[in-house]
């Protein structure tokens, strides 16, 4: 395979130019991925992708597309910039695994959940639920993003809700819907965690 075209930065440029982030959401069915106006990209998933496939994959569409950055929206905890858990409905091999080295450019990696609330919040304090394969959550106060894993909760077992009550729920959530796919939409905006300064109190950078 022939190497990725990049743009190299000039030493003189601290930020990657917003139009040249590769934004990434790694999800549990489909990865997504687009950069600036581009059209998104949208390649299966599932139990065996693996980092290094999905980096295969991916490099295969984006070969003259300039990357000058990648933001990479992960399914599961970060801390410090680090993937500290394979996920729930991939495969395995996610665990500290090196994007900048694998695409050749800078790379940040963020909480999914995180990615697309930051891209959305306007300020004050907002709670962020992200519909998808699993459901991922985030809480953002005063510029700052808290990833918080609802999903993985561990309750008693009588505390857990019936199949009919959470079947009521996604009717009600699929009623609301509008039926368009908004989880790259706010990450377009401002290609998250490189456009934005942010702390987290639970690892996502």
């Amino acid at each position: 395979m022939s190497a990725m075209a990049v743009r190299k930065s000039s030493p003189r440029r601290k930020k990657p130019s917003p139009q040249r982030i590769l934004v990434i959401d790694v999800g549990g069915s489909h990865v997504k991925f687009l950069m600036g106006r581009r059209a998104k990209i949208k390649i299966e998933s599932g139990p065996r992708m693996h980092p290094r496939r999905m980096v295969r994959l991916i490099r295969q569409h984006i070969e003259h597309w300039q990357c000058e950055a990648v933001s990479i929206g992960y399914p599961g905890v970060v801390k410090d910039g680090r993937i500290t858990h394979d996920p729930h409905n991939l495969g395995k091999g996610w665990k500290g695994f090196d994007f900048r080295k694998a695409f050749g450019i800078p790379a940040r990696v963020i909480n999914d959940a995180a990615m697309q609330a930051l891209g959305a919040y306007r300020g004050g304090t907002m709670l962020f639920l992200g519909l998808g394969t699993g459901l991922g959550s985030t809480l953002v106060v005063d510029h700052t993003v808290v990833p918080m894993e609802l999903a993985h909760l561990h309750l008693p077992a009588r505390t857990v809700p019936s199949k009919a009550w959470w079947g009521m729920q996604r009717a009600s959530v699929s009623g609301m819907q509008n039926g368009g796919d908004t989880s790259l939409t706010s990450s377009r905006r401002c290609a998250a965690p490189f456009c934005r300064t942010t702390s987290s109190s639970a690892g996502a950078t």
